[in-house]
């Protein structure tokens, strides 16, 4: 005869405790090695085909710049208070440019594959805190992106030329960091999903 108390979480069976609870569904997440790495193979399958039918696979990647830069804006406006000045397709490729120019100036190549975490840290700190101004865009990927390059990139950021580059002081930006990092409660590992969402604006 087998004796069964049922506990909190499982079951005692014979004086041995069985696990009957439902196990919690995992949630994988994805590190910067093997974002990069699928990164990269979206876009080698791009550049077989470019090999290939160099035509069709120019039009291919101009129609994802597009998107890129669409996507891009709606997500900028998404950020913004309801009285600010929206944002153009034009003033999209200004601040990638001062993206791009900030990640170069801190001294690291800059690899389309920075924007999509960049871009998703910087929604996750909107979607926690609030809408923000105009003026406010650049200072929030700044920061957005010193993120991202300390956790992507092993040698991290020189705070110095940061602050140099940025006009703002050192003291301002390790406080405007850690209240990112503490917005987004320190989230920076990604999930397939939001990779698979955010891969238009890893395009070249």
């Amino acid at each position: 005869m087998t004796n069964s108390v049922a506990t909190q979480g499982g079951t005692k069976m014979n004086n041995h405790y069985v696990n009957t609870a439902p196990a919690a569904p995992a949630k994988s997440f994805v590190g910067p090695t093997e974002t990069i790495d699928y990164i990269a193979m979206r876009q080698r399958n791009l550049q077989i085909e470019e090999r290939e039918n160099p035509k069709k696979a120019q039009l291919k990647r101009d129609m994802e710049r597009q998107e890129r830069n669409e996507m891009l804006q709606l997500q900028f406006n998404s950020w913004l208070k309801p009285e600010e000045r929206r944002i153009t397709l034009d003033t999209v490729d200004e601040i990638l440019s001062c993206v791009k120019g900030t990640i170069e100036l801190i001294g690291r190549k800059y690899s389309t594959h920075f924007l999509l975490p960049i871009m998703l840290y910087a929604d996750k700190f909107v979607k926690r805190s609030g809408l923000i101004e105009q003026d406010h865009v650049l200072n929030l990927l700044l920061i957005s992106t010193v993120v991202t390059v300390k956790f992507w990139v092993d040698t991290g950021v020189d705070i110095d030329v940061t602050a140099y580059v940025s006009g703002i002081p050192k003291k301002t930006i390790s406080l405007m960091e850690r209240n990112f990092l503490s917005i987004i409660d320190y989230a920076l590992y990604l999930t397939p999903q939001e990779i698979e969402k955010y891969y238009p604006l890893a395009v070249n």
